[in-house]
């Protein structure tokens, strides 16, 4: 109710700046008896960014000075304890979460630590130390730890810390994606840290700066052999061979090296199949089905399939438009075999028979067909 008493009061008297906020609210405007209750909350707010504020006052500073007016703001308002409580709250609805917090504070911490080792004595504005202070933030990282034994954990090959995997999934090894391309440089480009990294070797400093682009490359490489050797049981390892534009995509620098360490991998080009996919997968997957019946001349791709293949969203629907607008007076069969499953899938295993019982009179010999006639369900 504070918060929103003296929020809509600065708003509606346009009260801006520390000077006005410093000054009494009934002087300010002339009236003694009126806003003494929001009097009472600016009084509340000015005890404690006061002593903040006259820390960084100055317009020009030493980094150390500024960070030292942080730590104490923080510190006397109690920061690391109130994160901790706020821990203790969401621990029991999102312990991953609540762990996060718990290893903000120290993170923080560290990141000050390391600014005022490296910029200590340096005099800067407030505006640049805020630049400087924005960036660092947004590069705090902080890892969990699953909460439970057995499952499944998404992360990158960089952060992730993951042991006794069984089964690991790479997706999008594609050039582009695998190297990460290079990021702009925020403060000093890859030839000003080795300028100054000279320097410091010359004159004994023990400073590192965070590493180069090419530096990054080849930890990025290191973490990716790591990642490769983990698992226990399966690797599966994919790469796009075309973009949600239809461009064509190539693979990483990485597959060929994984091919030449791992002589027994083999390459599946997946052909995509119902129940295989999301729904903006089987749009991609049917325009490529397309594509290849009519300008390529896949013999691996029919004209069935790539109707099939357009089973995305309601995928009963366009299976009936299906059987309805095939021209041939003998329904394929392999069109009344997908039907089947859809139906199947969907729960409606009668219509599912019916079809399935059509596919074969219409002349399918496969045995899977007979198989899912005589356990009455679907089977991939």
């Amino acid at each position: 109710e504070e918060i929103a008493l003296i929020e809509n009061f600065v708003l509606e008297k346009n009260i801006k700046g520390y000077r006005k906020w410093s000054r009494c609210f009934s002087k300010i405007l002339n009236n003694e008896d009126r806003y003494a209750e929001q009097e009472e909350v600016r009084k509340k707010i000015m005890k404690v960014i006061g002593d903040f504020h006259e820390g960084i006052k100055s317009k020009t500073g030493k980094v150390k000075d500024l960070i030292n007016a942080i730590r104490t703001f923080m510190i006397n308002e109690e920061y690391e304890e109130s994160i901790l409580l706020m821990a203790d709250r969401i621990e029991e609805n999102d312990i991953p979460l609540a762990r996060t917090y718990r290893a903000l504070y120290k993170n923080i911490c560290a990141f000050f630590d390391e600014m005022e080792n490296v910029l200590g004595e340096e005099e800067i504005t407030l505006r640049e130390f805020a630049s400087i202070l924005k960036s660092g933030m947004n590069e705090i990282r902080i890892g969990t730890i699953p909460a439970v034994i057995d499952s499944v954990v998404i992360g990158d090959t960089e952060r992730t810390r993951v042991s006794d995997i069984k089964v690991l999934f790479l997706t999008d090894m594609n050039e582009g994606v695998v190297p990460h391309p290079p990021h702009a440089a925020k403060i000093l480009s890859d030839q000003d840290k080795e300028y100054v990294e000279n320097i410091f070797q010359k004159k004994g400093i023990r400073k590192q700066f965070a590493p180069s682009d090419k530096g990054k490359l080849y930890i990025e490489q290191f973490y990716m052999y790591l990642a490769i050797a983990k698992p226990m049981e399966r690797l599966y390892v994919t790469y796009c061979k075309a973009g949600n534009d239809g461009e064509e995509l190539t693979s990483a620098y990485i597959i060929p090296r994984i091919k030449a360490i791992l002589s027994g991998l083999s390459v599946e080009n997946r052909k995509p199949s119902v129940f295989k996919g999301t729904e903006k997968t089987d749009i991609y997957f049917f325009a490529e089905a397309f594509r290849k019946f009519l300008y390529d001349g896949d013999e691996d791709i029919s004209l069935d399939d790539a109707v099939l293949y357009s089973l995305f969203e309601d995928k009963k629907r366009y299976i009936d438009q299906a059987i309805a607008n095939d021209t041939d007076s003998v329904v394929s069969a392999v069109i009344l075999e997908h039907a089947g499953d859809i139906y199947a899938v969907l729960g409606q295993t009668k219509e599912a028979l019916d079809y399935w019982q059509r596919a074969l009179k219409a002349g399918s010999e496969s045995a899977l067909l007979q198989k899912k006639i005589k356990l009455k369900k679907y089977i991939e």
